[in-house]
């Protein structure tokens, strides 16, 4: 078993460097080039597993709602019959107020706030 790095520093300040001066620079460009190297593969790790999540994110999203929805209808049950009636309601409104929106004659003239009602309400369902 050989020194570890903190030891061979304090042998180095010691009086090594005196007797050996060649041999302590060597080690000292080999240890920066060693940490120069690590830096670098780290950096390059880092950029690509952001890369890969954020490539992934739309995907790990969906998965996360899912375990999230499982989890409260396996642990609260009548959660999973509010969130049907809500479903349908809310899929009822947006399509009401989507029709409403787009001027169909078979629905009355929509204003802008009915508009983000719909949108919202969009958003909500495809949260479910």
């Amino acid at each position: 078993m050989g020194l570890d790095e903190d030891a061979i520093e304090a042998l180095i300040e010691c009086g090594l460097r005196d007797r050996f001066p060649e041999e302590c620079n060597t080690w000292a460009e080999q240890k920066t080039e060693v940490s120069r190297k690590l830096k670098v593969d780290i950096e390059k790790a880092e950029a690509d597993t952001k890369l890969k999540l954020s490539d992934e994110s739309a995907q790990l999203e969906e998965l996360l709602r899912e375990a999230i929805v499982a989890t409260m209808v396996t642990e609260f049950p009548c959660v999973a019959d509010a969130v049907s009636t809500v479903a349908v309601i809310l899929r009822s409104f947006s399509r009401t107020l989507s029709r409403q929106s787009l001027g169909c004659p078979s629905a009355r003239e929509g204003s802008g706030h009915d508009a983000a009602k719909a949108a919202g309400a969009r958003n909500y369902i495809s949260l479910l």
